[in-house]
């Protein structure tokens, strides 16, 4: 019997059909396009062996995955012969609305962080506890299912970003595989997911609520225990541009918490290609130095990550950090305005490595909901008192008020824990 031959589409990406491929490939699922053929290869990998640039371009503005493997074990970068081709792999700015500055803050870094004038670790400890658990597999798979359900979902609030159908196949696949690093690849593929991601988790000082689908993006990242061996310390960089002003603001032991996702890398020459020259005196250009210090605080995704020469490193939302040094450098006739910040020590740090370490050890392989890990909900009162008046003001003014801060130290907001957001009967947790 003959072996089945390569599909049309294929063939037509082999052969540097131009047009066939530009009639076919709006009609084609993902899984089409991505189908491994007959002879061990995507569409993608052949198209790039054979160095058919244009095709390549359109594959990969469609959403074709980059990392996957054919007979050879090569990713389609790997099989490309010329450097033209394999320049279409890399994440370049297209310039506009959906310029791709992962490694930088644009306008304003208040969307990433609030300054806080106390103790950041509290209002960090706070907002980690508020998160769902994700220590089973049904814990994961109920989170997957909120964001596919309610955040991702074909007539959602994400309906319209780019390339959102590539987001939908990673977290599928996710749910049936019961595999994090899935959704940690549909966080990092090129859409325009993870910018959405990130506005919403900016949004939520004025908006928070136990139910924010978003959220469920750190509970699996922060606690899932497949995900610790990538936890990572040391030193990373991210750029940011912002108005002179708002520079201002950076002042040597000023204290602050992350309410996003950052993605940083251990290359500083990565974070430079997205700090080019600005055409303003009234922005500045900054490279910001992280010392991670903190294991749980960030995740090496470089293995993960469809840019693996990214060298991607992803700072988690809720880290508190500390302002070490501000310097001006001068870099090929610019300056650079570079910023040390450093992960703040803390009383918290030993209980979260205690948490990571009770997630190791009571992570089972079932899909019976084995966890009475309590979540923190918001209840009326919180949200007509302080709790809200202290996250409008943290909003506002980029920084928390120091009494406000004392009574969330002090549990005075009257903080209610219920059980799991998702579930509807809960049980008791098994014994080991």
């Amino acid at each position: 019997m003959s072996a089945t031959k390569p599909s049309n589409f294929y063939t037509a990406c082999r052969n540097n059909d131009v047009a066939t491929v530009a009639k076919l490939l709006p009609k084609l699922t993902l899984r089409d396009i991505n189908k491994i053929e007959s002879n061990g290869s995507t569409a993608l990998h052949a198209a790039a062996f054979y160095g058919n640039r244009e095709i390549v371009r359109m594959l990969l503005t469609r959403g074709a995955k980059r990392m996957i493997k054919n007979i050879h074990g090569n990713i389609p970068f790997e099989e490309a012969k010329t450097t033209e081709v394999k320049n279409l792999f890399m994440r370049v700015s297209e310039g506009g609305a959906e310029s791709n500055n992962r490694f930088t803050a644009e306008k304003s870094s208040t969307m990433e962080w609030i300054f806080i004038d106390k103790d950041p670790s509290v209002y960090a400890s706070f907002n980690r506890k508020s998160l769902l658990s994700c220590r089973t597999d049904e814990e994961f798979n109920r989170l997957c299912q909120g964001i596919r359900q309610y955040y991702i979902n074909e007539n959602g609030p994400l309906a319209n970003e780019k390339n959102i159908d590539v987001v939908r196949e990673f977290i599928d696949d996710a749910i049936k595989t019961n595999d994090p690093k899935l959704v940690i690849r549909a966080y990092t593929a090129e859409t325009g997911f993870y910018r959405r991601v990130n506005k919403d988790l900016s949004q939520l000082p004025t908006h928070w609520s136990g139910t924010k689908h978003e959220r469920n993006l750190a509970s699996i990242m922060i606690f899932h225990p497949a995900l610790q061996r990538l936890s990572f310390t040391g030193q990373t960089y991210r750029g940011m541009t912002m108005p002179s002003e708002e520079l201002k603001k950076y002042i040597v032991n000023a204290l602050f918490m992350n309410k996003t996702f950052q993605s940083t890398s251990k290359e500083r020459d990565q974070i430079e290609v997205f700090t080019e020259p600005l055409g303003s005196s009234k922005v500045v250009r900054v490279v910001c130095k992280y010392l991670i210090k903190n294991t749980g605080t960030a995740l090496d995704i470089q293995t993960l990550s469809e840019f693996s020469h990214e060298k991607e490193v992803l700072i988690l939302p809720y880290a508190t950090f500390k302002v070490k040094d501000i310097r001006k450098v001068t870099n090929n006739g610019d300056i650079i305005t570079e910023i040390d910040m450093e992960e703040k020590s803390g009383e918290n740090d030993d209980q979260q490595g205690q948490s990571v370490l009770e997630n190791n050890m009571s992570y089972h392989k079932s899909h019976s909901y084995t966890s009475t890990e309590e979540t923190t909900t918001i209840t009326g009162n919180i949200i007509g008192n302080g709790f809200e008046k202290m996250f409008k003001t943290s909003h506002e003014k980029e920084k928390s008020d120091p009494s406000e801060l004392a009574k969330l130290k002090t549990g005075s907001f009257g903080v209610k824990h219920n059980k799991h957001a998702y579930t509807e009967k809960s049980k008791s947790r098994e014994s080991n």
